[in-house]
């Protein structure tokens, strides 16, 4: 929760990523880790939407424990609903980061894409992206996007 009460926090996780090294480190079963931080605009929320990136790859190095943001908008949350929210995702039954917008929860997944098979293209030239070339006066060629 750090980065609801300090700002800084959000734009630089160095103490969340010192927090879950030295919960490794230290050898705690920790059965569920949840980050919690909030935003004031598009950059802030850039930020902690990142940290997904931070929950999917803790799983590496603490095998067995559950990790899980949650994101909002503060502008929108007061304190007392912020407080509510985290309370009922820390006693959820599946730790999912969310991302709370518009009143909305919104749980970020991943999916399984199946690509379609292709056929095999018998002329190379026609698989490849087409380029066409110009010469400018004193440059190499530049690929140019047909």
């Amino acid at each position: 929760m750090w980065p609801t009460e300090d700002a800084d926090c959000v734009t630089d996780p160095s103490g969340m990523i010192y927090m879950l090294q030295g919960l490794a480190a230290a050898g705690l079963k920790t059965g569920r880790v949840m980050i919690a931080g909030g935003y004031r605009d598009g950059l802030e929320r850039c930020h902690t939407e990142s940290w997904i990136g931070i929950e999917r790859s803790a799983g590496l190095v603490m095998p067995g424990s559950k990790v899980n943001v949650i994101c909002a908008d503060l502008k929108e949350t007061s304190a007392a609903e912020w407080a509510e929210t985290m309370w009922k995702e820390l006693h959820a039954e599946k730790a999912e980061s969310v991302l709370y917008e518009d009143g909305l929860r919104k749980v970020s997944r991943i999916s399984r894409f199946r690509r379609k098979a292709q056929k095999r293209c018998t002329q190379r030239r026609r698989c490849l992206p087409h380029y066409r070339r110009r010469r400018r006066p004193g440059h190499d060629f530049l690929p140019l996007a047909r």
